[in-house]
């Protein structure tokens, strides 16, 4: 089988009929694009149209709260409605209002609102197969329901566990013997309880990463992820408004900029199969196709920028535990990090040096008293000094140049130090230097730190 792309388009990209058009004309440009995963209809600025999703999500709690739902569900059938008008299509019509019904007893019978959120990417999907069609092109919809199984994470987050990929490889490559292109709704797909299961926000890529993966490097020449920017940013243009595109990066440098506070670009949980995997991903704007993009590679040949990026995640918590003996006791270390486990508190960073260890987390998980019972098991080991610091934002200096740099560091607290801004922690993974400040001042820290070390 010669290679193939994994592409996928965002909500924006299919807003409406015209959008869906053009998407088409993007797909049949390149017979390589043979499995494409698609969003719901996203939001349309020029006239204040929302997400289908938010407004599916809508629909759902007025349902719950027993209010009326006639006007959500007539927004949602006259938008597929208007959708399917312009491209002469009939495979949803009139079911839709029952697909919404039966979607809405499921939050009754398995108190979840997922299988109404995900039915803006099925029905999207089955209308852009259809119009496919319309192009000779052999189309097959294949949905997720059939062939993704979601599991959980301990903290309940949705996930693709690596054991599955093997199925969804043999299930997506025997429907590519008999069609030249397959549809798959992004977003959900069956849990272990037979119920659908929808991911983050943004799950759309991640579908496309899991499809990708799962059939490897040697079936996928590169993952193309279709949206309404021209790239990757080197910082949030919420705070740096005029940052610079980055033109290449690699897969690394990505999951750490997205880890370290995503721009809404790529989703976080979407870079991890990908980069294991070992396969590349072409970000484009769906609308500007003479635009370069960003391209993000699994290996840097060579690199001239010394920073890729900056990204900032605000609201951790750092628990600092010191013990003058902890690098003469045997599972120091291992205990301190048992102890959050048991606590169900997970960590994100561990800062260390011979006498003490800087236990880093999100502060969401601060709740029903479990710092306090947390600080309690901690005692118990004997401290010579234990102390919290409340609200603190990590911004991340990103770069495979850092590992050859010298004094970027230097250059970067003197920086923070000469605008007045405290620096509670940092630690250094080889390309990334994340520096730990008070939330308060984590967005000019960013500031600081792009205008010194990117220009």
């Amino acid at each position: 089988m010669p290679k193939l792309k994994v592409v996928k388009f965002g909500g924006s990209s299919l807003a409406d009929a015209e959008r869906i058009k053009n998407v088409a004309q993007i797909i049949t440009s390149d017979s390589a694009r043979r499995i494409v995963v698609v969003s719901a209809p996203g939001a349309i600025k020029e006239n204040d149209t929302p997400k289908v999703t938010d407004q599916l999500i809508r629909l759902g709690e007025k349902y719950k709260k027993g209010e009326n739902i006639e006007s959500s569900m007539d927004e949602i059938i006259t938008r597929f409605a208007e959708i399917e008008g312009e491209l002469d299509s009939r495979r949803i019509g009139t079911k839709i209002k029952q697909m919404l019904a039966d979607r809405l007893a499921l939050i009754d019978s398995q108190q979840s609102m997922d299988p109404l959120m995900a039915l803006g990417e099925e029905l999207n999907g089955k209308i852009i197969a259809d119009y496919l069609k319309k192009f000779g092109v052999d189309t097959c919809f294949l949905n997720p329901e059939e062939f993704i199984k979601v599991d959980e994470t301990d903290f309940g987050k949705t996930h693709v566990k690596r054991s599955r990929f093997s199925d969804i490889s043999d299930r997506v490559t025997a429907i590519l013997t008999c069609y030249d292109l397959v549809i798959v709704p992004g977003f959900y797909g069956i849990g272990t309880n037979n119920q659908i299961r929808t991911f983050p926000r943004g799950g759309s890529d991640y579908t496309a990463a899991i499809l990708a993966a799962s059939l490897g490097k040697e079936i996928v020449e590169v993952h193309e992820n279709f949206t309404d920017v021209n790239g990757v940013l080197a910082a949030d243009p919420k705070i740096i408004p005029n940052a610079r595109k980055i033109e290449v990066m690699s897969l690394r440098e990505l999951s750490e900029l997205t880890l370290g506070g995503s721009f809404g670009v790529f989703q976080a949980e979407a870079v991890a199969p990908l980069a294991r995997a070992g396969i590349p991903i072409s970000l484009r704007n769906t609308f500007r196709l003479g635009e370069n993009g960003t391209k993000i590679l699994t290996e840097l040949s060579t690199t001239q920028d010394l920073v890729r990026g900056i990204a900032y995640r605000g609201d951790y918590t750092i628990v600092n535990i010191r013990d003058y003996d902890m690098g003469d006791k045997i599972g120091a270390l291992a205990r301190i990090i048992e102890t959050f486990a048991k606590d169900g508190i997970s960590i994100e960073h561990v800062p260390t040096s011979q006498i003490s260890a800087s236990v880093i987390f999100g502060s969401k998980q601060n709740k029903d008293r479990k710092l306090l019972s947390l600080l309690n098991e901690l005692e118990k080991t004997n401290p010579d000094e234990l102390s919290i610091d409340l609200n603190v934002g990590l911004v991340s200096v990103v770069g495979e140049g850092l590992k050859s740099a010298s004094g970027v560091g230097a250059r970067a607290f003197t920086k923070l130090a000469n605008n007045g801004i405290n620096v509670v922690t940092s630690l250094f993974n080889g390309i990334n230097l994340t520096i730990g400040v008070v939330n308060g001042e984590a967005k000019r820290a960013v500031e600081v730190l792009y205008k010194e070390l990117i220009g």
